[in-house]
């Protein structure tokens, strides 16, 4: 008798302890990017149906994986490929990307248009993200670290 309530009790504790231990993740549940460093983004929270893009900074190019996109909510991960710091801001607008007004070396972005996101201040290899909702029209994606934008780190986008 004694054996069979020990037995039980052995059993009941191991059940238990296994119930506390923890579960596994929901392996549907999605979690938002983050930065790698402390850039400094702006634009929506991730969204569980956000198409992820690539944007690469090296000197003196803002390389996208397309510059062509359908309209929707878009992840951009943003990697400091260069040996200098850089941004990337998105602006709506329809300038051409190349063709803004520039002062002391920067582009001037609130005249360019709608400033729809950025990932500000990347050492070189750091990298970043920022999700944005882009409706159909022209974008540029911009580096515009004092001198950088007028060396042609510019990129115009379409988006339908």
């Amino acid at each position: 008798m004694r054996l069979r309530v020990l037995s039980l009790l052995v059993f009941s504790v191991a059940v238990v302890a296994a119930a506390c231990s923890g579960s596994d993740p929901d392996p549907t549940a999605t979690t938002a990017p983050t930065a790698t460093t402390a850039a400094q983004s702006t634009a929506t929270t991730p969204a569980q149906d956000a198409t992820q893009a690539g944007i690469s900074l090296v000197e003196w190019a803002v390389e996208l994986e397309s510059t062509d996109l359908a309209a929707g909510t878009h992840t951009f991960n943003v990697a400091n490929d260069g040996t200098l710091p850089h941004e990337v801001v998105i602006i709506r607008t329809d300038t051409p990307a190349d063709q803004f007004s520039v002062s002391g070396g920067e582009a001037d972005e609130e005249g360019a248009g709608e400033i729809i996101g950025r990932v500000d201040d990347l050492a070189a290899g750091q990298s970043g993200s920022v999700t944005v909702d882009l409706e159909a029209g022209n974008y540029a994606f911009i580096c515009n670290v004092p001198g950088h934008y007028t060396l042609g780190m510019t990129t115009q986008v379409t988006v339908r």
